[in-house]
């Protein structure tokens, strides 16, 4: 079994924090309500939208790999 590296624990350790912060977005209600004007969504809901859009939309734009965050450059 391989052993866990500082270095890995590192990057775990930020990324639960990166989630554990997005999960705060639920609690934080936006001024815009939905497009059927039936309630405010919060802002976790609308950046998970945001998120879709640009991940089924990215294969339209140049040099873009939406699923490991290349932004101008080649993905690969």
């Amino acid at each position: 079994m391989p052993l866990v590296t500082t270095e890995a624990l590192e990057t775990i350790r930020r990324q639960l924090a990166f989630l554990s912060e997005l999960d705060r977005l639920k609690s934080v209600i936006r001024q815009s309500p939905l497009i059927n004007r039936t309630r405010r969504e919060n802002s976790a809901e609308h950046s998970w939208h945001l998120a879709m859009f640009a991940l089924v939309l990215s294969e339209h734009v140049e040099d873009v790999d939406a699923l490991h965050g290349n932004i101008g450059k080649s993905p690969g």
